[in-house]
């Protein structure tokens, strides 16, 4: 925090964002390394945020005519401008990643840390679209989906205007990782509040649903991404196939007690109370 101390010393009536940058990957040997590196970026933006809140005040005083430009007119938030999975891969400089389902999970994972911390993060970017840790892969006939494309399409399509306060209790992975990690976006105008869900327990989890402050007491549609195994993955090899099913049931039961398939993301929209 000693460097962004300074340069927000310096520069903090001038600048809008500060940058974060965070890409995680893989352990030999340790499959749910991937994720405890992503709770961790999670801790990293909260722990950023909360610097700011600290040491920047929302409006600027004092500013310097000399400067000729105005200061900035809003708190500084974080520009999470570079985030991703960067496993060991091909080159230019191992970049080229062929993306499995786990990774998939890992998106979502990552996007659910993102939500939580809405409140401070203003922009976030996964920087890399094509061919280097990308979502989608070309060569000179064809274009592919990785499995990473489809919980970003989703989770974009599907994000509300703010977000809310979600919370799992699940039984436990490994060190610092739960079956099930949540967030929640909510439009209040619309009367839709949405919970993203990544189970990354091989079994499925009926789960009972708790709403505080507000009711959503009717289950409008769920979306469920899910893969036959961690490792499947989509290839150039077949660029026809695609390995991520992506089921939408509009009728799916009850509000409040739902099953979420092993190793899946489920994305629940829910009408609030009086819609």
């Amino acid at each position: 925090m000693r460097w962004n101390e300074t340069v927000l010393d310096g520069l903090g009536g001038a600048v809008d964002y500060i940058s974060y940058h965070n890409y995680v990957n893989t352990e030999e040997g340790k499959p749910y390394s991937l994720f405890r590196k992503i709770k961790a970026a999670d801790r990293g933006l909260a722990a950023l945020g909360a610097f700011i809140r600290e040491n920047c005040p929302d409006s600027v005083d004092n500013w310097q005519v000399w400067y000729r430009f105005p200061p900035r007119q809003d708190r500084i938030r974080i520009a999470f401008d570079e985030w991703g999975i960067w496993e060991a891969g091909g080159p230019p400089y191992g970049t080229t990643n062929t993306y499995e389902w786990r990774h998939g999970l890992a998106t979502a994972y990552f996007l659910n840390a993102i939500h939580r911390n809405a409140r401070h993060v203003g922009i976030a970017n996964w920087a890399q679209m094509v061919n280097i840790l990308a979502p989608i892969m070309t060569d000179e006939t064809a274009s592919v989906r990785q499995t990473t494309f489809f919980p970003l399409r989703e989770y974009r399509a599907k994000g509300l205007k703010e977000n809310v306060k979600a919370e799992a209790v699940s039984p436990a992975m490994d060190t610092d990782v739960g079956s099930l990690d949540v967030s929640a976006t909510i439009d209040r105008e619309r009367g839709r509040l949405n919970l993203f869900v990544v189970n990354l327990n091989p079994k499925a989890l009926k789960t009972r649903i708790v709403f505080e402050n507000c009711k959503a007491d009717k289950l409008i549609r769920t979306t469920v991404l899910s893969a036959a195994s961690l490792d499947a993955r989509n290839t150039l090899d077949d660029p026809a196939g695609n390995v991520v099913a992506t089921a939408t049931d509009t009728d799916p039961g009850k509000a409040d007690e739902i099953t979420f398939k092993g190793e899946s993301v489920t994305i629940c929209e829910f009408a609030l109370s009086g819609r």
